[in-house]
């Protein structure tokens, strides 16, 4: 059974390493390392959305989870827990928007950040000017364009889609980090 065990939880890192490999990767470490420094541990976890609490978010934002899962990076420093980001992706016009969002220990977001992204217009949500807005929003916040959040001309879809999405992962992180420390 051990042995079972061992095995899932290697295949398990390598599929996970593989899938934000490359371009992604180096993103989020550069990131990372801006933000923290380079005196800090990481640890990539691969969660999955309890169901009942991913029904719920959506409800609430209006919008869905691209996946059934995110990837949590805790940024530790001295044996300790000073960050969490996590990384997801929304739907712009068409094409895939990849995001990450650093919090706090009480869910606050430290920072987001646009990595990659795919569309032909609209990427002025890329720009860290309009991504600052963001910082010390919490799950409470109103991430409402126009009202909560700075719109902008010609990227109506994509400033609708990151906000909502970030909108989700503080009531994701509010669901399932919060309430289990």
């Amino acid at each position: 059974m051990k042995y079972k065990i061992k095995i899932f939880a290697t295949v398990t890192l390598i599929f996970t390493l593989t899938v934000i490999a490359g371009e992604i990767s180096n993103k989020v470490v550069k990131s990372i390392n801006g933000i923290f420094g380079h005196n800090v541990q990481v640890k990539l976890e691969k969660i999955t959305i309890p169901p009942g609490i991913k029904r719920k978010i959506e409800r609430k934002v209006h919008q869905r989870f691209y996946s059934g899962h995110v990837y949590l990076y805790r940024i530790i420093k001295n044996d300790s827990t000073i960050a969490t980001a996590i990384l997801d992706n929304v739907t712009g016009k068409v094409m895939p928007i990849t995001f990450i969002v650093y919090f706090d220990k009480k869910g606050k977001i430290l920072k987001t950040e646009i990595l990659k992204y795919r569309e032909q217009y609209g990427g002025a949500v890329s720009n860290p000017k309009w991504n600052k807005q963001f910082t010390g929003k919490d799950f409470n916040s109103n991430f409402v364009p126009g009202k909560g959040v700075d719109a902008i001309s010609g990227a109506t879809i994509s400033v609708n889609s990151v906000s909502r999405g970030i909108f989700k992962l503080t009531l994701l992180y509010k669901n399932i980090f919060l309430n289990n420390e």
